[in-house]
């Protein structure tokens, strides 16, 4: 009797066993399956041509770029103290998604004009010297003719006639049929400057929200 007790013990030991084995099993292959199913979906979005996170980052991005190189300088007009001066003179350089315009100072300077509403990256780097000491000058990024508009896209520095750089990063929101470009005063006098390096770059990064 007490043989048969002991074997069925055993034998009841060995069912529970087997149970958890089995238990163990299945949650073993079901993390397999999920991570399998992880590594499938990861491999599909590497190899997407696109990525779109909502809505604002898609297949190719727009981007615009107005640039200008001159070695020995050339001279920008400014007639008057406190009065903003559109810059042009610029080369349309890359470009997806601007209409690029090119006229003079009266007429709207060198502006990009956007095919797409949206918000905007704007990168501007400028070297300039004052054909005399002296001049304090501020630069505007400005959005549809308005220096006032995005002063967050403004910087002022004194100039002389040694070589002076300046640069501005700053956001704003663009519609489609609205433009962006450059601004010049001299807050103090009406002191002419030599142009050497200048680039516009703007980078839709964005929807307006």
């Amino acid at each position: 009797m007490k043989k048969n007790h002991q074997e069925k013990e055993n034998n009841k030991n060995k069912g529970l066993f087997f149970v958890l084995f089995l238990l163990m099993l299945v949650m073993f292959l079901s993390g397999m399956m999920f991570y399998v199913d992880e590594q499938i979906t990861l491999i599909n979005n590497t190899n997407s041509t696109s990525s779109n996170i909502t809505d604002n980052f898609t297949g190719n991005q727009i981007y615009g770029e107005m640039w200008n190189y001159t070695s020995g300088g050339w001279l920008f007009d400014i007639d008057d103290a406190g009065v903003y001066y559109n810059l042009t003179g610029f080369t349309e350089g890359f470009n997806n998604g601007f209409v690029f315009v090119n006229n003079d100072t009266l007429n709207g300077g060198s502006r990009f004009e956007a095919l797409v509403d949206g918000i905007y990256k704007v990168d501007l780097s400028l070297t300039f010297n004052s054909i005399a000491n002296g001049g304090l000058f501020g630069v505007s990024l400005n959005h549809d003719y308005n220096p006032d508009t995005h002063r967050n896209c403004y910087a002022r520095r004194e100039a002389s006639t040694d070589t002076a750089n300046l640069g501005i990063t700053c956001v704003m929101d663009l519609m489609a049929g609205e433009s962006v470009g450059v601004m010049i005063e001299n807050e103090n006098t009406n002191r002419d400057i030599n142009i050497y390096a200048m680039n516009l770059n703007t980078l839709r990064i964005g929807n307006i929200v």
